[in-house]
């Protein structure tokens, strides 16, 4: 029965530790914030966002996406909402790998300031 019981909790752990690795990470940076996101390990959906205020990440609740590899540049935007309840688009452009983050309503209208983020070197 220990041997059994032992046989399960290494399997678990053994899913569990590919699970942790099972994600991909890419840090774009700007003048003004970095931002980080997180894609499963096929990098076909964005799992989670975060922007970095203070020396620290700040993780941001994904609110809808649209996908745009059918355009000429490639790429996707996905809606994010802060904290203080402020939304933001992450206009991801595959072509030139690098993001344009726009400040938006709850409807996902965008607004008059945008800050460009470009991909980290050596990731």
């Amino acid at each position: 029965m220990k041997k059994l019981i032992a046989s399960i909790l290494f399997l678990a752990s053994v899913s569990a530790f590919q699970n942790l690795h099972a994600q991909k990470y890419f840090t774009y940076d700007g003048d003004v914030f970095s931002i980080l996101i997180t894609c499963d390990n096929a990098n076909t959906k964005v799992t989670n966002v975060e922007f970095s205020e203070n020396g620290k990440w700040v993780q941001f609740s994904l609110h809808g996406k649209t996908d745009l590899e059918g355009t000429k540049e490639g790429g996707f935007v996905f809606y994010c909402k802060d904290g203080k309840g402020d939304y933001y688009a992450v206009d991801y452009y595959r072509e030139g790998d690098y993001v344009i983050v726009h400040s938006c309503d709850s409807d996902h209208n965008w607004g008059d300031t945008q800050w460009t983020c470009y991909r980290r070197a050596g990731e």
